[in-house]
């Protein structure tokens, strides 16, 4: 706490999204053995020295298993603040528009390297969402993009 009984700001820690398109559909995930979590797009912490657009590529191919992604504009840039979730911390969130040729309808993948918690694999289950339906599940933070998104696929 400071003198004046505030809590200190929460470090800030960088996080690039990945919302990838096929038509007027967006490429989603669930964590089926971790339902609270919702409905999500692959994103992740931007490492040391790394640029956030490479950081949402390798997020999308690290947590789909698939390749062959193309970077197509900056959606979003803000600061979130996560403390709402339980988390002291503030994300400095960068959004970006991606396409891959031939991704599969659904499969499941998953990461062994999660950022919070200890190794283990956690499965995610990918699928394809409605652009007009995702701001119904997707968190309020993933709105701005998905508005900014639907406005440049000329869906707004």
């Amino acid at each position: 706490m400071t003198a004046a009984g505030q809590s200190a700001r929460p470090p800030v820690v960088r996080k690039a999204a990945a919302f990838v398109t096929r038509g007027d559909q967006l490429l989603v995930f669930r964590k089926p053995f971790h339902p609270g979590t919702g409905t999500q797009v692959p994103a992740g912490s931007v490492e040391p020295g790394e640029d956030p657009a490479a950081a949402a590529v390798r997020e999308a191919e690290e947590e789909t298993g698939q390749t062959g992604f193309t970077l197509l504009a900056l959606l979003d840039h803000r600061l979130n603040d996560m403390r709402r979730y339980h988390r002291h911390e503030l994300h400095d969130r960068w959004c970006y528009h991606l396409t891959a040729p031939d991704l599969p309808d659904t499969w499941r993948h998953g990461e062994s390297d999660p950022s919070s918690g200890p190794p283990r694999f956690i499965p995610y289950d990918f699928f394809w969402l409605p652009l007009t339906e995702a701001t119904n599940h997707l968190r309020a933070e993933d709105h701005p993009p998905i508005t900014t998104l639907r406005q440049h696929l000329g869906l707004l």
